[in-house]
């Protein structure tokens, strides 16, 4: 999925916005090129709508996009090719995701939003993708989403 997060030199997420991503892969690639180009309101903007438009769900968000572009991330800086604060900010454009996303759907669940409408297909999605805790609070994700690459969990 997609190429490894790098500095961005040279490269711009400028046609990235050019048709909204529809799929997981698609997302990714267009989110790697808004990091690389340090561009935290195309980045956050993006995820937030492949959620809300439904092209991907909250869980197919965090193991397949956000999880993926963290552990690029860390890995290029461990080799070098990303500077600490590239490597902060890119936990900060996945943290502020994460936020909006799981904000938007208690929201949406808060105001009773009518049946059908994207917002309350968007809760829906959100209600899929946590867990209660013990106290019975929802936690935004299921006990199976894993920080390891997909290719260790495939394993």
């Amino acid at each position: 999925m997609g190429g490894e997060v790098d500095s961005g030199q040279g490269q711009g997420a400028e046609g990235a916005s050019a048709a909204a991503p529809s799929t997981a892969a698609e997302l990714y690639d267009v989110l790697a090129l808004h990091l690389a180009a340090h561009d935290k309101p195309a980045f956050v903007r993006t995820a937030v709508e492949a959620v809300s438009s439904g092209a991907v769900g909250i869980a197919q968000l965090y193991r397949e996009v956000l999880t993926p572009l963290l552990v690029q991330a860390g890995s290029a800086w461990q080799r070098g090719r990303l500077t600490v604060w590239e490597e902060h900010m890119a936990s900060a454009m996945v943290r502020s995701v994460v936020e909006i996303v799981y904000l938007g759907a208690l929201k949406a669940r808060a105001s009773g939003v009518p049946k059908g409408s994207p917002l309350a297909r968007f809760s829906a999605r959100t209600q899929m993708a946590t867990r209660p805790d013990a106290t019975g609070r929802r936690l935004p994700m299921s006990d199976d989403v894993s920080l390891r690459p997909a290719q260790a969990r495939a394993g």
